[in-house]
């Protein structure tokens, strides 16, 4: 009897360690892995950053039409009005995209992010930052010269050149967005991670310079 017992306990666990997993332990783990998927690409496309972009784009577009409106406008007033609209949408339509990027990637987005976000990002960013000065500089001292510029003899295209370079820029800084790479979690715990350790280490040093506490 006690053989028999001993026989059937060993076919239960040979039962149980060759028995096909549960069909509901696979199908929770692939729920699991498509929710995750499904958060990690709608925090990328983020309805608050579309919009966002969408504005920075109506304000490119605003800039650039009144550059060519300024082709035939001579009137002093006029041009440093068209000038001044032109300033004003360049200035907004460039941190509009940062404000973008915390939208569309909340954990990984900073405000300054040196040689992050991957190559593309930042090669694209540092182009777009690069004539986006260049514009709003030249764009500027247009808008102080109005007076100037109005009676002068200018060549024929040099305000659509001046939209034109505010438009390449916004729109470059605006495509860069696109481009982030977010750091995987485990990389950006591990690197929280080391923060923390080395803040505690220069805690532990600081406390041990001073002779350590009191006792």
């Amino acid at each position: 009897k006690f053989g028999e017992t001993f026989c059937c306990s060993l076919a239960r666990v040979a039962s149980r360690r060759v028995a096909p997993p549960a069909q509901g332990g696979i199908l929770s783990l692939a729920t699991m892995a498509s929710s995750s998927s499904l958060s990690s690409s709608s925090s990328s496309s983020s309805p608050e950053a579309r919009e966002i972009r969408a504005l920075s784009l109506c304000l490119t577009v605003v800039a650039f039409a009144l550059a060519l409106q300024l082709e035939t406008f001579d009137e002093v007033e006029q041009v440093r009005l068209k000038l001044a609209g032109m300033l004003l949408a360049s200035c907004w339509a460039g941190p509009l995209t940062i404000v973008s990027g915390f939208y569309a990637y909340p954990s990984s987005w900073k405000l300054l992010q040196p040689f992050q976000g991957g190559g593309g990002f930042v090669v694209v960013q540092a182009v777009g930052w690069l004539l986006y000065g260049i514009s709003l500089f030249a764009t500027a001292v247009a808008c102080l010269n109005a007076r100037q510029l109005a009676t002068a003899a200018l060549p024929r295209g040099i305000y659509a050149s001046l939209g034109s370079l505010a438009a390449a820029s916004q729109a470059t800084l605006n495509f860069s967005v696109g481009l982030f790479e977010e750091e995987p979690p485990e990389v950006a715990d591990t690197k929280k991670n080391a923060t923390t350790l080395q803040d505690d280490d220069d805690d532990d040093d600081g406390v041990s310079s001073r002779g350590g506490p009191w006792v």
